[in-house]
């Protein structure tokens, strides 16, 4: 693979970027092979090194997960494990990202919000009433609610989504249970809990 690679790269042939792929494909198949003798490492160094000096590689390392850096732990430590997802694609096109789910951007807006509002409370309780304070106060909590209603609204499209869904929702609950028991807007909010539980099931 190593050899076709050289030749398709050299005389600009059309398959070059096949005889690439096919090349790296192999590469990573040799640099996560378990080394079970000394002739094994041997061989194992050389064709690595070969490799990784010439054109088709980089001999200088400077990642932990660089072909060099794991052919030395594969060598030394017997540690041959596969790099992490990211550089899995290398000399092929990677595959675009999976959207982020957007329930996990409402829950983290309305977090926000919700924090902004009892920092302003709390602000309040401990110097007491300044000038302007109803206004600021009624914009926080207006904030607060729509955030929340645009966390209620948005259906999550991920396992991840569903899960933190529900976990707002309890959080919501614990957020308005009095030690008695009660419950403000029971109703109102147990529905909410309710329909995130639904989206979990569904």
């Amino acid at each position: 693979a190593y050899g076709y690679a050289l030749y398709a790269e050299a005389y600009g042939l059309p398959d070059i970027a096949e005889r690439r792929q096919a090349e790296e494909e192999a590469f990573r198949a040799l640099l996560h092979t378990p080394l079970t003798s000394d002739a094994d490492r041997a061989a194992y160094a050389a064709a690595v090194i070969s490799r990784q000096a010439q054109s088709l590689g980089d001999a200088s390392a400077t990642e932990r997960d660089h072909p060099m850096a794991v052919a030395f732990r594969n060598i030394a430590l017997g540690e041959h494990a596969r790099e992490p997802e990211a550089l899995r694609h290398v000399g092929r096109p990677a595959e675009p990202a999976p959207a982020a789910d957007p329930i996990l951007a409402a829950i983290a807006a309305s977090k926000a919000a919700t924090a902004a509002f009892d920092a302003f409370e709390a602000e309040l309780e401990r110097y007491g009433k300044t000038s302007g304070w109803a206004a600021r106060e009624g914009y926080l909590s207006d904030a607060d609610a729509k955030a929340q209603k645009a966390v209620w609204q948005t259906v999550p499209t991920t396992p991840a989504g569903r899960r933190a869904l529900v976990k707002f929702a309890r959080t919501q609950v614990q957020r308005r249970a009095h030690p008695d028991g009660d419950v403000d807007d029971s109703a109102w909010l147990l529905g909410r809990e309710a329909g995130a539980i639904t989206c979990v099931r569904g």
